[in-house]
């Protein structure tokens, strides 16, 4: 299978799909939601607390410090915390959306403000 890349993505593919399936399963089991977020999105890169892009970072960076407001980060928290963020702005642009709150040239940030 790994010779075969072809075949690996499309494994690994599927693989993904059924997760989806099964938590979107069980948030409506639950009584919650799931939120999908750009899987681009810089979600190590970006400090979680002021906001700065990293333009690279390795992978082997485990441990690293803002340089624009010094704050010390793990990597994985960093991640952890910017993708909860993400979501929430994803949600509530789209709860606003479905108010018929925005309109087409407010961005997704500036909506994401004004509805908090």
């Amino acid at each position: 299978m790994l010779k075969n890349g072809r075949l690996a993505r499309h494994i690994i593919g599927a693989a993904w799909s059924e997760l989806v399936r099964q938590l979107e399963y069980k948030a409506v089991l639950y009584g919650r939601e799931v939120v999908r977020i750009d899987p681009w999105f810089p979600s190590s890169k970006r400090c979680s607390n002021c906001g700065e892009k990293v333009d690279e970072m390795p992978l082997s960076v485990r441990v690293w410090n803002c340089e624009a407001c010094r704050a010390l980060h793990d990597r994985d928290v960093n991640a952890a915390l910017n993708i909860l963020a993400a979501g929430q702005v994803a949600r509530d642009v789209a709860t606003s959306h479905a108010r018929g709150g925005v309109g087409k040239t407010e961005s997704r940030h500036t909506a994401a403000i004004r509805t908090k």
